[in-house]
């Protein structure tokens, strides 16, 4: 038998992707979906290379990814590119957690450890830099810094910690232990940035968080408040479906005094005033389908955990749920997933 035909230079070879090959979610919902196609391109030599992939630095042996390609190169040797997408798109959709934070941060064993690579629970703002902001997960919490790099969209400025560290969130005297084995969700006040409702199932508390590191918090009106019923919030408890609990919150990006409410399946639009805080339902509950984009998802249709405002990009959100993210911006017309 003769050699196997080598394909000529430059030419494109297109399959439909293969199952195995997707990402898989643990709710069993693929990255990429039945968006996801490859494409191997055998282009000849590292310089063969560069003129197929637009670019002009030199493929070595480390691995480097390139928009969505990963090309695989040593100098003067065959080159093969397999390019993952729609009709040669970058891949839309979710995307799992560990793919969040700066590459170098992946395998952190301590953040791993703390749950941030399986749920986050929770995203608060800091009240002094708009691209920081507080994860949640569990009984433990961290700090990230918003990047503007490709491959991720954040990096870790503070080791995981134990909910205990925020001095608001320790037992006061009346109570036998901490108000909240768990956050469930955060609401930055519309007229003040250092002050939050905090949410954990049925309750909900107030409080004030100092400008700067280390961010001292206190509770409001006073340090010894208890937590409130959910029930408190009248514009929530009349609602239907009832939100009995509070999955997420966010602000809407044409409304500093408007939120979207997350629960279960269904999420509603929260106008608050300023001064007495007292707030009204300005949109009635919808499914969650409805909004951002999730209704091709239906994991994410089914239920999310956070909502993150990309901090220059109002209309930009990054949404949670379970061991996936996604990325959504609002054109004001329609949402798109990237």
């Amino acid at each position: 038998m003769g050699e196997p035909q080598r394909e000529p230079r430059g030419t494109f070879r297109r399959r439909t992707a293969r199952q195995p090959e997707t990402t898989q979610g643990a709710d069993g919902n693929y990255v990429g979906g039945d968006l996801r196609q490859e494409f191997t391109i055998n282009v000849g030599t590292a310089a063969d290379a560069k003129k197929v992939l637009g670019t002009s630095r030199t493929p070595s042996r480390r691995t480097v990814l390139l928009g969505g390609a990963t090309l695989a190169a040593t100098a003067g040797a065959l080159v093969a590119v397999r390019l993952t997408g729609t009709d040669g798109k970058k891949a839309q959709g979710p995307r799992p957690l560990s793919d969040l934070f700066a590459f170098n941060n992946r395998d952190f064993p301590p953040f791993d450890k703390a749950g941030f690579t399986k749920q986050i629970d929770a995203v608060m703002q800091t009240p002094d830099k708009k691209d920081r902001y507080w994860l949640f997960s569990g009984k433990n919490f961290t700090l990230i810094q918003v990047t503007r790099k490709e491959r991720n969209l954040a990096e870790v400025v503070q080791n995981p910690g134990p909910l205990t560290d925020w001095s608001s969130l320790q037992a006061v005297e009346g109570e036998s232990s901490p108000p909240f084995k768990k956050i469930d969700a955060v609401m930055q006040w519309p007229d003040d940035r250092n002050k939050y409702w905090i949410f954990s199932g049925s309750r909900f508390l107030r409080i004030n968080v100092a400008n700067n590191w280390p961010h001292m918090d206190t509770r409001i009106p006073k340090k010894d408040s208890k937590p409130s019923p959910l029930s408190g919030w009248s514009s929530l408890d009349n609602t239907s479906p009832s939100f009995k609990k509070i999955d997420a919150v966010t602000r809407t990006p044409d409304d500093d005094n408007e939120y979207w409410v997350f629960s279960g399946s269904h999420y509603l639009r929260l106008k608050v005033n300023d001064g007495h805080h007292d707030d009204i339902v300005v949109q009635k509950p919808k499914p969650l389908s409805e909004w951002g984009g999730l209704g091709h998802y239906p994991s994410f249709a089914a239920g999310i955990d956070a909502v993150m405002q990309m901090p220059d990009i109002p209309k930009e959100y990054v949404v949670f749920s379970g061991q996936q993210y996604l990325r959504t911006s609002w054109t004001g017309s329609e949402w798109l997933v990237k």
